[in-house]
């Protein structure tokens, strides 16, 4: 399912940093008549309030970009990855604090279970941000209460997981596939914002790393979505790949 731009292979360095820059430039201005109109005003709590509201209003809006870009860069073949040692347990350490201040915000009960410090994977760093960063996303967004993020080693196996559980609205298991699909919304949690393609994206890279991310059968009151990946993949450290979407 394409979005009809019509773009092809230039759509990586040239239209993705336009836009990006076009995001970029709107948030320099407006970060800086921010803080004119709270000099101006004495920095009242309202005009604050207001301006914390428009700079995460940009945030969001540069985030929904960067989703349709990624998505678009699949369609006409452009996506590669560079594999290298990454530290997961740091990287996933620094997701799961950068998205504290939104769970806390909802009133989240907010608990990541990672009993170690230093584990080296071998992984495209970027794109595992791009997937955490989704399922992060999404189950803040549609939690009630809590969200419980637990990782697994399985180096017998040469595999590591990454469990992301959230209570509220649970998936009905025979979507566990239809999610997956670009654009696809469902109909209960429609009303909230979103492109429709962040678990595309993940599924996508996640397969480019030879790995898995599939929705659990829940035994409880809580989704489950699980990552799966290699620790070592021998045949891609440091080694440009690409992957053809057609």
């Amino acid at each position: 399912m394409g979005l009809g731009t019509g773009l092809g292979a230039p759509f990586e360095g040239g239209l993705r940093k336009s836009v990006l820059e076009i995001f970029r430039q709107d948030g320099v201005a407006i970060h800086r008549n921010v803080e004119f109109a709270e000099r101006l005003s004495g920095g009242g709590a309202e005009l604050r309030e207001k301006s914390r509201f428009v700079q995460l209003l940009h945030a969001v809006q540069l985030n929904i970009a960067n989703q349709i870009l990624d998505f678009r860069q699949a369609e006409v073949k452009e996506f590669s990855l560079y594999f290298e040692k990454i530290n997961i347990a740091e990287l996933l350490q620094d997701i799961h604090a950068s998205f504290k201040p939104l769970a806390e915000q909802n009133n989240l009960h907010y608990l990541l279970d990672l009993p170690v410090k230093e584990f080296f994977i071998d992984a495209d760093s970027d794109s595992i941000q791009k997937i955490l960063g989704n399922l992060y996303s999404n189950a803040i967004k549609y939690a009630a209460r809590k969200v419980f993020v637990k990782f697994v080693a399985m180096e017998e196996d040469n595999k590591f997981r990454i469990e992301i559980r959230n209570d509220g609205f649970l998936i009905p298991y025979e979507l566990k596939d239809k999610i997956f699909e670009p654009f696809f919304r469902i109909k209960e949690t429609s009303m909230e914002k979103g492109t429709g393609i962040g678990l595309a994206i993940s599924r996508t890279l996640t397969e480019l790393h030879d790995g898995k991310i599939e929705l659990k059968e829940s035994t409880g009151a809580m989704n489950i979505f699980v990552l799966e990946l290699q620790i070592h993949n021998i045949k891609k450290i440091n080694k440009p790949i690409g992957r053809f979407i057609t």
